[in-house]
């Protein structure tokens, strides 16, 4: 029964284990994600930030109007990209904090079940050892009596 016990225990030790290696697995993947994303933002900043310039010095310009009026739509679009980039990065922050959150949920699994092993081999070891003194008495004991009838 009590080998049983610890096999189960055993077991769900190995089971939390491959868990831990899926979600961190998970977690990797969320902040590669977020990273992708945050790059798109960066480079859809600097891309706004030179069409900026640009119209700014198209304005200056005279009969560059048709100029500022396609870089007014390129602003416009990269405009809506940022937001739809912002939005992504915002979900895949929430997955990337729920990743981490099953990690660690994985993780408390695995100290638990490494416990639940480890008492059970102590428990194990004191049955052992309490086993052993209980025939180191009756080896005494029956020593004893071979003494006493030899007398």
């Amino acid at each position: 029964m009590d080998v049983n016990r610890k096999k189960c225990w055993e077991a769900l030790h190995q089971r939390s284990e491959s868990e831990i290696e899926v979600a961190r697995q998970g977690l990797a993947r969320a902040l590669e994600r977020v990273t992708q994303l945050e790059s798109q933002r960066d480079r859809l900043v600097a891309m706004r930030d030179d069409y900026q310039a640009k119209l700014l010095e198209s304005e200056q310009q005279p009969g560059a109007m048709s100029r500022s009026v396609a870089y007014r739509g390129f602003l416009a679009q990269i405009g809506a990209l940022m937001l739809r980039v912002s939005s992504d990065l915002d979900a895949a922050r929430a997955v990337t904090a729920g990743a981490r959150r099953e990690l660690l949920r994985c993780e408390q699994s695995r100290s638990k079940y490494q416990m639940l092993v480890e008492r059970e081999v102590a428990l194990e070891l004191e049955r052992e050892e309490a086993a052993e003194g209980r025939m180191l008495e009756e080896f005494a004991v029956s020593r004893f009596v071979i003494n006493r009838r030899a007398i």
